[in-house]
């Protein structure tokens, strides 16, 4: 590609980006483009788009660079280690990603310094809205750079939603605005459906006592039918973009207080799921449903007098057997099973766990001393204990629940870690170890539905 007025350089072909250089070509420009998955840049290339070696060939060859990437984190590097190092005076950096608005503001003045000019672009409204052109763009910067840039932005977004909203990081703000807006919005509606889906009411049922119609109702109902679907652990919040909202806010001074508490809440666990960007998220919906919080004023409270075994439940342990229901229901399967059990005491630890059992006359005691014995005079590289004769899918249970104690720094094996042993192999182990030491959760599984039922 030569070195043409207004030459377009594209870094970053992912899902929004191959969709945004596909919009500008059909509107007659020629891309060169670059991803550092080669793959990525392979499909692109079959679009139309030609192919850069580097990111640095790129910012030789393109009087205008625009970028797409998936994190601030990213881009910063990339504005550092390849875009400010060979940018030329004249040239100009679209950046269409979301960033934290300080980096923004830091990397476009060392970009002035060097002649050149970014302009802040982020956009909203997914690899549809890339495709179609109907974006929404939020724009920040000088007025001479954002004025070259329009053409190219109003080609990828929706008229009238292409928006000059200030000097350099502003376009990132009001990013931010979009995404606290549907972020905590969705974060509300899901702490709601959790609030009657933990006493175990159908989310559906929910939806319909309270969804329904256009506005609010609508997306409220939209999210529980989602969750009934046992999509929950899809339903996003942004969760990854706070970092980027606090910063900005914190140089600013402005309080966020319902963007931190959600923060703070996500923060205590491991970001083990992908959100709509592939970036690693929590599952907020995962963290309402089996989360719990204990009240000081019941924690010292007394069983209740009810002559069933589930009826003697402490609120505790009551709660431990709704969300066995709960994880039935989200997995679209009709009956509790032995899993849905063990993953509804898991999720409210060794206490609640020992008790449910124990109250419907379940002892793990045999097996856990026989663990305890396997692996005292066993290991995983031997020979199963002959004597014990586990499976070799049993023995994967018993070292799981061993890892776990160990993991927790507790100095014997309990219940607690046998319960999380069985639900990381599955149904089938859980049901075939236990019923070898004539464990039947059956009782339980009753127990669970009679309380659902009310009884």
């Amino acid at each position: 590609m030569s070195r043409g007025e207004g030459s377009l350089g594209f870094i970053g072909l992912g899902a929004m980006g191959s969709a945004m250089c596909r919009s500008l070509m059909r509107a007659g420009r020629a891309i060169l483009g670059y991803d550092i998955d080669a793959g990525r840049l392979a499909a692109s290339v079959d679009d139309g788009v030609s192919a850069a070696g580097s990111g640095e060939e790129i910012v030789s060859q393109a009087d205008v660079v625009l970028t797409s990437l998936r994190s601030s984190a990213i881009w910063a590097e990339v504005a550092e280690t390849v875009l400010l190092p060979n940018a030329r005076e004249g040239q100009l950096f679209i950046d269409l990603g979301t960033v934290a608005a300080p980096e923004t503001r830091r990397l476009a003045a060392a970009i002035a310094e060097k002649g050149a000019a970014l302009v802040d672009a982020p956009v909203s409204g997914g690899p549809h809205g890339s495709e179609t052109g109907t974006l929404r763009i939020f724009v920040g910067g000088n007025e001479a750079p954002v004025a070259r840039a329009m053409p190219i932005l109003q080609v990828l977004g929706e008229e009238g939603r292409v928006v000059h909203c200030g000097q350099s990081g502003a376009g990132q703000v009001v990013k931010g605005c979009n995404q606290l807006a549907m972020g905590i919005a969705d974060a509300a509606y899901m702490e709601a459906l959790a609030f009657g889906a933990r006493e175990g009411i159908d989310p559906r049922a929910i939806a319909q006592a309270v969804g329904g119609g256009g506005g609010w109702r609508g997306h409220f109902s939209g999210l529980a039918e989602r969750i009934a679907e046992g999509q929950g652990d899809t339903c996003c919040i942004k969760y990854p973009e706070y970092p980027y909202f606090l910063a900005e806010a914190d140089e600013a001074g402005t309080p966020m207080p319902i963007t931190r508490a959600i923060a703070e809440f996500a923060s205590k666990v491991p970001s083990a799921y992908r959100d709509n960007m592939d970036r690693p998220t929590i599952s907020f919906w995962r963290e309402l449903m089996t989360r719990e919080v204990v009240d000081p004023r019941r924690a010292t409270a007394e069983h209740s007098g009810g002559t069933e075994p589930w009826q003697r439940f402490s609120s505790r342990a009551r709660r431990a057997v709704v969300l066995a229901h709960n994880e039935a229901m989200g997995m679209g399967m009709p009956l509790v099973d032995t899993e849905h059990v063990l993953m509804g005491l898991v999720s409210l630890g060794e206490g609640a766990a020992t008790e449910v059992l124990e109250g419907l006359g379940v002892a793990l005691d045999r097996l856990a001393a026989d663990l305890r014995d396997h692996l005292v005079h066993g290991s995983a590289a031997q020979e199963p204990n002959r004597e014990l004769a586990f499976t070799p899918q049993a023995q994967r249970v018993l070292h799981v629940a061993y890892a776990e104690s160990k993991r927790l720094e507790h100095d014997h094996v309990g219940t607690e870690h046998l319960l999380i042993g069985l639900v990381h192999e599955g149904r089938g182990a859980a049901n075939r170890l236990l019923r070898k030491y004539g464990v039947d959760l059956t009782r339980v599984r009753a127990g669970v539905c009679r309380l659902h039922e009310g009884a």
